[in-house]
């Protein structure tokens, strides 16, 4: 499972987008 791309998705809320 790739998180950034989760997060580019919307699918974490903003944990892991802030992360990148």
């Amino acid at each position: 499972i790739c998180f950034r791309n989760m997060a580019s998705r919307g699918e974490i809320p903003g944990v892991v987008k802030s992360s990148w």
